[in-house]
């Protein structure tokens, strides 16, 4: 008995198989370039490069740079995107930290402060009125006093810090 055989011999199947994967492929690669990195870039935690380059630019003019820990720690992207020298990191006298729950806690350096997102209205209220201080915070949260001179949004174009000065 006489098998019979395609005559692309399973040719067919496998360019299918390919143009399948292939197109599949191009839609997620249009999505990931479109919706996703647009829509999820506060799980990024896009936004600090940007945040850090303002404050290099004006670091020299205030006296203490308070930074919201709400995205995550804020004094990783400043080493990174600064780039902060690791030796002055760390053997800055200054540098306060500890570790509990399983984690190196960065509470500050040099003259950065990161506070929780919950600390910083009361925190601030207690600062002293002749210091300058340069408050990177999540949106609307900071108290009277400060002017807001510099917003940065995530790509989708909801806020995600607000840069606030207070000087007088």
């Amino acid at each position: 008995m006489k098998k019979n055989k395609s005559k692309l011999g399973g040719v067919g199947v496998v360019g299918a198989f390919c143009l399948i994967v292939l197109v599949s492929f191009g839609i997620w690669w249009k999505q990931y370039w479109s919706i996703y990195r647009v829509n999820y870039s506060w799980s990024w935690q896009y936004g600090y490069q940007q945040a850090v380059n303002y404050v290099k630019e004006y670091y020299g003019k205030y006296d203490k740079v308070i930074f919201t820990k709400r995205y995550g720690e804020p004094h990783e992207f400043i080493l990174f995107h600064w780039p902060w020298q690791p030796s002055y990191y760390q053997n800055d006298p200054n540098k306060d930290w500890d570790y509990h729950t399983h984690w190196y806690w960065v509470d500050g350096f040099d003259k950065f402060l990161f506070w929780n997102n919950w600390e910083i209205k009361e925190k601030l209220k207690v600062k002293s009125d002749a210091e300058k201080v340069l408050l990177v915070t999540s949106p609307g949260n900071y108290v009277e006093g400060g002017r807001v001179v510099k917003e940065i949004n995530f790509l989708h174009g909801e806020t995600a810090f607000e840069i606030v000065s207070y000087e007088k």
